[in-house]
């Protein structure tokens, strides 16, 4: 799901709204534990860039799986390997409901969705 910026336009009789897609590289938000979350620009877009931290090895940015690889070494000091999708990093579901600072992760929707980390 891509991320929008939405603001009102020049006023006029119908106040329309200027809407355009975040930026690659926006951060589009800052968890309460302080790991960022940065737009990849739109659905489509693989920036084939690879990412670092601290000379280690997190995807490409900024990819579902980057982003789980980062936030798994910022906020419990492990990585995982590489997977085709941050879906396959385990199995999904739980009895519990999701905790403050809790990473949901869901299954892949569509069958043909790209597997970018390999």
């Amino acid at each position: 799901m891509p991320f929008y910026r939405i603001g009102i336009g020049p006023l006029d009789a119908n106040l329309s709204r200027n809407i355009s897609l975040a930026s690659f590289n926006e951060i589009l938000g800052i968890t309460s534990t302080n790991v960022p979350a940065y737009s990849n620009g739109n659905d489509s877009y693989t920036s084939q860039e690879h990412y670092y931290l601290y000379g280690v090895y997190m995807g490409m940015k900024w990819q579902c799986v980057e982003y789980a690889r980062r936030w798994f070494f910022m906020r419990k000091g492990c990585v995982f390997q590489s997977v085709g999708g941050v879906a396959d990093v385990w199995s999904q579901g739980s009895p519990y409901p999701p905790k403050n600072e809790s990473l949901l992760i869901y299954s892949r929707s569509d069958p043909d969705m790209p597997l970018l980390d390999r």
